[in-house]
């Protein structure tokens, strides 16, 4: 049941918006001093340290978010807040695992392969429930399909060593768990590109943050395809990344700043075809690269990846255009149903203003009429008429007061 502070917003929001311009500044700070001491050499013990400390700050913030989020978003919150200390656990215990394995990437699916899997599945049901009353769920299918076929010619390319000798669990943990992990960003950026003005600020916070996680599991699954993977130094610099973001979108959500994200200063009914293009252009890149990369290194897998992923991008672009220009025919023809309303309110009005404009000289045709016939019947009985009438007047007048008693 939800309480008195729900419903009242604790502090003043010009107030909680300059604390989270602090926590910004803060956040970008610990970002760059943790990549540059990873690029300075700082022992990978030490950045281990602060990565586990980061993270369990994390999940601290993210349930405190949960007693502090708005009713609309509680339900985000939570997910969230699951989501968060499930990859948490999931991740200590690989790595656990990873130093007892002499540090050698262990072999998926293991123990701690459940925690990150439920994990990632509760964080797409998080971003379900933050844009689920902003989404159209076709433009939403049609956007995963774009952003899903060039992350997974990336997933192909990066885990090629791993596909050659068969479809392993190795193979399939490495491909298919960075592209989950774009679902959830590929849901709040749909939204954003339809109805951004209806998207919290902190669910935008939580899909950049989802960016990083998804771009780091990439990562790993291209240094662990080549058995290059020694250390987290590289890939726990971008995780951290994400972690510090998410942290950001905790600290949105217990200062209640959950005004929705501003792209533009004008609010459109439809998607930008300038988003769009930029979206399709950036996935055909993307393809294009893999594409090349499988030419030129010999990767029939990615060749084939990339050449696949660029004709579904294709026919989803294509959709996608034909959905949006049906969006602004309805949009217009609902315009076009508008005027009309308002032209046949107008020719009603103008007809009732003629009819009342007509009754009214009518009306004083006949006062006119009414006059001179009781001026002259008056005067035919020498002012016994008008006299007749000022006795029923003052009769009526003291007749009414005792009815109403």
């Amino acid at each position: 049941m939800p309480t008195a502070s729900d419903t009242v917003v604790s502090v003043d929001q010009p107030h909680a918006i300059r604390r989270l311009r602090i926590a910004c500044a803060a956040v970008l700070a610990a970002v760059v001093a943790y990549w540059a001491a990873a690029v300075a050499g700082v022992p990978n013990g030490v950045l281990s340290a602060i990565f586990t400390l980061g993270v369990f700050v994390l999940v601290g913030l993210a349930w405190w978010s949960v007693r502090r989020a708005p009713v609309e978003l509680r339900l985000f919150a939570i997910l969230a807040s699951l989501a968060v200390t499930l990859q948490v656990i999931g991740t200590v215990l690989w790595y656990s695992a990873f130093l007892a394995n002499d540090r050698e990437v262990p072999a998926p699916p293991g123990y701690w392969t459940p925690f990150l899997w439920i994990g990632l599945v509760l964080g797409v049901a998080a971003a379900w429930a933050a844009v689920r009353r902003a989404l159209r769920l076709r433009e939403a299918v049609l956007d995963y399909i774009i952003v899903i076929a060039a992350a997974a010619a990336v997933a192909v390319a990066t885990v090629g060593y791993q596909l050659e000798p068969g479809l392993t669990g190795a193979a399939v943990d490495a491909a298919v768990r960075p592209v989950t992990g774009i679902l959830m960003v590929t849901l709040v950026v749909s939204a954003a590109l339809g109805r951004w003005w209806a998207l919290p600020l902190p669910v935008g916070l939580f899909a950049v943050a989802q960016v990083f996680t998804a771009l780091g599991n990439v990562m790993f699954g291209w240094l662990t395809a080549g058995a290059a993977y020694t250390d987290n130094r590289w890939t726990g610099a971008v995780w951290f990344t994400g972690v510090l973001v998410a942290m950001l979108a905790a600290a949105a959500l217990i200062l209640r700043v959950d005004r929705p994200i501003r792209l533009t200063r004008e609010a459109l009914p439809a998607v930008s075809p300038r988003a769009l293009v930029m979206a399709a252009l950036g996935a055909w890149t993307v393809v294009g690269g893999v594409t090349l990369y499988g030419a030129l290194g010999g990767r029939p897998a990615a060749l084939y990846a990339g050449i696949g992923a660029g004709v579904v991008i294709g026919l989803a672009v294509s959709l996608r255009t034909l959905s949006a220009l049906q969006e602004s025919r309805a949009a217009y023809r609902r315009l076009d149903e508008a005027h009309l309303s308002l032209e046949q309110v107008a020719a009603e009005r103008d007809e009732t203003i003629e009819t009342l404009a007509r009754r009214d000289v009518e009306h004083r045709a006949t006062q006119a009429m009414l006059g001179s016939l009781l001026e002259l019947a008056d005067d035919r009985s020498d002012g016994q008429l008008r006299a007749h009438l000022e006795e029923t007047a003052d009769d009526l007048a003291q007749w009414l007061p005792q009815r109403r008693e």
